[in-house]
């Protein structure tokens, strides 16, 4: 019998897999937009706790919301264009700049001049296309972009609109006697993607700040642009501030004369990097998604098997949605535990699990 569980419980993993990719289209705004939702929710609610109608609190707050994210589009796409029209043109500056490094390696290390030029046919254009091939994707898929964005808006709006009947729905689903649990849980899920959302984008601010002020000191065109792309790329936990170093430094070999630049600019970068993963993040974000690494590591993996690029930025809060369940359903409270931050002291705390209520396999009974 438990044989059998297992299966039906593989088979539904594999089919529910299935369906997040094969629905990406609608899941991804979908899931974008009830992330949405529980973070304009609160400001909503205090208007409408201050007399104002629950359409017009909705109205006034995306109206705002649009005012301010297209004046930042129209700054940073105007750049954007600038930077993508001068693309050959940068990528011949970094091509010569990198054959002057092969003469110095010739001189310096020895390198023959037959393999040296072997490794820059080989690796050069992969190199410098790959990066700035981002930019021009990026607007050749516009439209795309501004389809999704559009249906994220529709679908944040009607959510908020109807969010106390959606609410209680939830709630009824839990029987009479469980309802408190379920109100809990409900409460801990808005809570955690509200500390997440509202953390992270003061997170983009510091950082855009930092990287902008940076770059400006070292003397970088466009500083602002380079230096908010990276804070936003900065999403992607672990890697994100890196990539967003790439460009900065490829546009400073470019675009300057002098070897310090390009230098300074990995520096500035590789501090910053520092500051959000052992200062910043941790200090503002907190535990408000309680993953340990091994986790938030695995839901970037999953993520961009999955749903790509989007799924390195929802994974995270979804595992941290994952988590607060399991810590609601006695055989996987161990497995919460595990996934925890704070692993290192969970030593202790796994000793109460040892009944046989928490075992995993009464899953399968």
């Amino acid at each position: 019998m438990k044989i059998q569980k297992v299966a039906y419980l593989l088979i539904t993993l594999v089919i529910l897999i299935y369906i997040l990719i094969i629905g990406r289209s609608i899941l991804i705004p979908l899931t974008f937009g009830i992330f949405f939702t529980l973070m304009i929710a609160p400001v909503c609610n205090f208007l409408e706790e201050k007399g104002w109608n629950n359409t017009a609190a909705i109205i006034t707050v995306f109206f705002t919301i649009i005012v301010i994210l297209t004046g930042v589009s129209m700054l940073f796409g105007s750049q954007l264009i600038t930077l993508s029209s001068d693309v050959s043109n940068i990528t011949d500056k970094i091509e010569s700049a990198a054959d002057a490094i092969l003469k110095w390696t010739q001189n310096t290390i020895g390198i023959s001049k037959t393999e040296g030029e072997q490794i820059v046919n080989d690796q050069m254009d992969t190199i410098i296309s790959s990066p700035f091939g981002y930019i021009q994707q990026g607007i050749a898929s516009s439209t795309t972009v501004l389809a999704n964005s559009f249906l994220v808006v529709i679908i944040t709006f009607l959510l908020l609109l109807y969010r106390k009947p959606f609410r209680q729905f939830i709630i009824i689903q839990f029987s009479k006697k469980s309802r408190e649990e379920g109100e809990a849980i409900t409460s801990s899920i808005q809570e955690v993607v509200q500390e997440y959302l509202y953390g992270m984008l003061l997170v983009i601010l510091i950082l855009g700040v930092l990287n902008s002020l940076g770059l400006w000191i070292i003397g970088i065109e466009y500083a602002l642009f380079w230096g908010f792309l990276a804070a936003m790329l900065a999403i992607i936990p672990y890697i994100g501030t890196a990539l967003g170093g790439v460009l900065p430094f490829l546009y400073a070999i470019a675009t300057t004369d002098t070897l310090w630049q390009p230098i300074a600019v990995v520096v500035l970068y590789g501090i910053v990097q520092q500051l959000e993963g052992n200062f910043i993040t941790p200090k503002i974000v907190g535990s408000s998604v309680d993953l340990n690494p091994l986790f938030a590591i695995l839901a970037l993996i999953l993520g961009g098997m999955i749903w790509g690029v989007a799924g390195l930025i929802l994974f995270i809060p979804i595992f941290a949605i994952i988590k607060i369940f399991f810590s609601h359903i006695e055989p996987l409270m161990p497995v919460s535990e595990i996934m925890g931050s704070n692993v290192y002291d969970a030593t202790a705390k796994l000793k109460k699990y040892d009944k046989e209520k928490y075992r995993m396999s009464r899953i399968f009974e």
